[in-house]
C-alpha cells in the first residue's frame, strides 16, 4: 500500500546487491549458520548488480497489475548462471519456488508468462489489459 501511494506521486528506485565469497573456508556456502561479514580483508563484500527505477505516476495495485503479478513466476535462477544462488539451502529453495509457482499457476489457470517490455509499459502507463 505504501509503495502504491508513493508511485502515484513520485518515482522509486531500488538498488540490488550480491555478496561475494572471497574465501571458501572463512565464508562457506554450504553452512547456512555462518555469518558473512560486510567487510572482509579490509574491504566491502557487497557489490551492486542492478538498479530498478519505477516511473511515476503508476498504479501498481490496479486490477491489471495485480493479475500480471499473480501470474508471474519469480525465481533468482532466471538470471545468469554465474549469478545463481549457491548452497544447499538455496537448492531446496529453488525446488520450493518451482513447485509453489506450478501450484499457483494451476489454481489461476494461467501459463508461465515471461513479461515483455510492452507488458511493463502498459502497466506503468495505467492502460488496461495485458
Amino acid at each position: 500500500d505504501t509503495l502504491a501511494k508513493h508511485l502515484k506521486q513520485s518515482p522509486a528506485c531500488f538498488d540490488f546487491f550480491v555478496q561475494l565469497q572471497e574465501d571458501a573456508e572463512k565464508l562457506p556456502v554450504e553452512d547456512p549458520t555462518s555469518d558473512w561479514p560486510e567487510q572482509f580483508n579490509g574491504h566491502g563484500t557487497m557489490v551492486k548488480v542492478a538498479t530498478i527505477k519505477m516511473a511515476s505516476p503508476q498504479t501498481p495495485s490496479s486490477p491489471a497489475a495485480m493479475q500480471l503479478c499473480e501470474d508471474l513466476s519469480f525465481t533468482p535462477w532466471h538470471g545468469l548462471v554465474s549469478m545463481r544462488p549457491m548452497g544447499g539451502v538455496n537448492r531446496i529453495r529453488r525446488d520450493v519456488y518451482i513447485e509453489t509457482s506450478k501450484f499457483r499457476h494451476s489454481l489461476n489457470k494461467a501459463p508461465f508468462p515471461v513479461p515483455t517490455e510492452a507488458d511493463w509499459k502498459k502497466l506503468s502507463s495505467g492502460k488496461k489489459g495485458k
